[in-house]
């Protein structure tokens, strides 16, 4: 469905040049979901903004169904780490979520459905009149899933969407993302600098070195689902995978061959 292949990016010009990315390849595979994570400051913001074609890549492609993503393209949705930035005050959450949905050519019937639906989907169906300010940080996050989830996209792309919430509040959105993905059959991108949020979430996780940015390692996560947060992380293979995915983020050594498994 989606593949990113020989990605580069590079900043500034002269001696001010500063390469992000340097030429970073795997692919995505339709239903899947896969966790992206790396060394701080590796670039994972940046390569998202590539693939969701927020951002221009200085070489190398994306294609979503082997058609070149210059911008953003449809069936691709975001959900960005500041939920407080993403979610219009002066709004409330259902005309929120409604917002990116005007643009289509949608009945207000069928608008009023799928916000309605999404709402439901994250547990705000009872929030629908209030604004913003008035929820928790994590009913926030909640509430831009919900307007990604609504805008019903083959694939939604999330940069770091948990990092700004408690530890509890986290955990309750990682399984809410996991019962998304089931119940509406999407294709998830996840970059994290959480690790164990990584291998919890991802059928495959992605390791990324330190810029200029390769791929180091791609892993099958051999992890049984449904997922919960008590038995899963007391599985021995989570800790297995947990143990591999963190020495491979702290490597110094040059990448000769992408790891897999």
């Amino acid at each position: 469905m989606l593949e990113i292949s020989g990605l580069g990016k590079e900043y500034g010009s002269g001696s001010a040049r500063h390469t992000a990315l340097r030429e970073v390849t795997f692919d995505v595979r339709a239903n899947e979901l896969i966790s992206v994570v790396g060394p701080s400051g590796c670039g994972k913001t940046t390569l998202l903004k590539c693939i969701s074609g927020l951002l221009k890549p200085t070489t190398g492609t994306v294609t979503m169904h082997g058609r070149p993503v210059n911008g953003p393209p449809p069936g691709m949705a975001v959900v960005f780490q500041d939920y407080s930035r993403s979610l219009y005050p002066w709004m409330t959450v259902s005309e929120n979520v409604a917002f990116p949905l005007h643009g289509q050519s949608r009945s207000t019937g069928e608008i009023a459905t799928l916000v309605a639906d999404s709402l439901q989907a994250v547990g705000l169906a009872n929030a629908a009149d209030k604004h913003p300010y008035e929820l928790s940080g994590g009913m926030q996050q909640r509430a831009a899933i919900a307007r990604a989830v609504a805008f019903q996209p083959e694939i939604m792309l999330m940069d770091e969407p948990f990092a700004s919430v408690d530890a509890q509040t986290r955990e309750d959105l990682e399984d809410l993302v996991l019962a998304i993905r089931a119940e509406f059959g999407m294709t998830v991108v996840v970059v994290t600098h959480d690790i164990d949020e990584a291998v919890y979430l991802g059928d495959r996780v992605v390791v990324l070195s330190s810029a200029p940015t390769v791929v180091r390692a791609d892993l099958s996560v051999d992890l049984p689902t449904p997922r919960n947060q008590l038995d899963t992380k007391s599985l021995n293979a989570f800790a297995t995978t947990r143990g591999r995915v963190y020495r491979l983020v702290k490597s110094t050594e040059p990448v000769d061959t992408v790891e897999t498994a």
